[in-house]
């Protein structure tokens, strides 16, 4: 899927604008890191802590109290971004990382917007939370 995407480092030639943009996302994503940060634990990955369905799980960061993952897209985060938050948390509570049973909000930061989105996990229906558990991560309990 991702293969027709790839292009060698060497063949990329940013121009100045896009450069520029780089630069700003970069910027912001320094801001965020001193209001929400610091990072506890970051490129963590889940592989060993799956049920029946889901085949893989690598999240971006977590700070003292938030699972967080960067997306820089022009739009608002669809339901895939929030699914694959609240999957990974759930994963997480059956983990090794302690850093992932603290975690009291899920968080999506949108550098090229300036943009945060934070949910309380105390506000997720139980009910969506044992339907992700049960038919997309497959647990049986």
């Amino acid at each position: 899927m991702y293969a027709n995407y790839y292009k060698p480092v060497d063949s990329i030639k940013p121009d100045g604008a896009t450069i520029d943009n780089i630069r700003t996302m970069v910027e912001r994503s320094l801001k965020f890191f001193e209001k929400y940060g610091p990072k506890v634990l970051d490129g963590f990955s889940l592989e060993y802590w799956y049920g029946d369905a889901v085949i893989k799980g690598d999240g971006d960061f977590i700070t003292k109290d938030t699972l967080w993952d960067f997306k820089a897209t022009k739009e608002k985060p669809k339901r895939d971004h929030t699914l694959q938050l609240l999957v990974y948390w759930r994963m997480g509570l059956r983990s090794e990382y302690q850093e992932l049973k603290k975690i009291k909000y899920l968080g999506i930061y949108n550098p090229r917007t300036n943009t945060v989105y934070r949910i309380d996990v105390s506000n997720i229906n139980g009910g969506v939370i044992s339907e992700v558990e049960s038919k997309i991560i497959g647990y049986r309990n």
